[in-house]
């Protein structure tokens, strides 16, 4: 039974492929991968890095893209909004311009006292409907003029230095929205004369 054990143990070595011969470089412990397999490696890693730098480029730029396109689809929207809000206050305008007209005219004492009374009520709600969406009114009596705010429709002669160039009367309120002018205010000026 021993020499059965001794030919089995003997098989067995011999279908063992050396150590040394299977080495390609002596320096290299058992089981190290070979030169080629550590280029094979290196190359794929090298790929993947690359691979990896291009998506991340790409993704920095869409997220760059989004930014941008948020941006300025939030400018679109406010201007669109700005330009909508000035279309409609200079629809109204008009319609304000009568109400004041009539309410100035020498005829509105003689209208009937509900009348006038539900005519104003009307133009009040008009006209604070406006300056609650963000327009403003102006023009006073007093006021310094000023040829990008006022429209001048006539002057007043003065003797006072100090009203030179103030506002006597306004013939219509100006309307403004932020810093757009939706019509001047239409005044005459005071003129010292000399």
């Amino acid at each position: 039974m021993e020499n059965d054990d001794k030919k089995i143990m003997d098989e067995t070595l011999d279908s063992v492929p050396e150590i040394e011969n299977n080495k390609s470089d002596s320096t290299q412990p058992v089981g190290t991968p070979t030169s080629t397999m550590n280029e094979s490696l290196q190359a794929q890693l090298d790929l993947a890095l690359k691979e990896r730098q291009e998506y991340l480029d790409g993704w920095q730029r869409l997220k760059a893209d989004v930014a941008n396109l948020r941006k300025s689809e939030s400018q679109r929207l406010a201007w669109a909004e700005a330009a909508g809000k000035e279309s409609v206050f200079e629809a109204i305008l008009p319609a304000l311009d009568g109400f004041e007209m009539a309410t100035k005219s020498s005829s509105w004492a003689t209208v009937d006292q509900a009348w006038r009374s539900g005519i104003e009520g009307v133009y009040a709600q008009l006209q604070s409907a406006l300056v609650q969406a963000g327009a403003q009114k102006y023009g006073t009596i007093g006021e310094t003029f000023d040829p990008a705010l006022h429209e001048p429709v006539g002057t007043t002669e003065t003797t006072d230095p100090d009203a030179d160039g103030k506002i006597t009367e306004v013939m219509g309120v100006g309307w403004k929205l932020a810093d757009k002018i939706l019509r001047p205010a239409r005044v005459k000026i005071a003129h010292k004369s000399d």
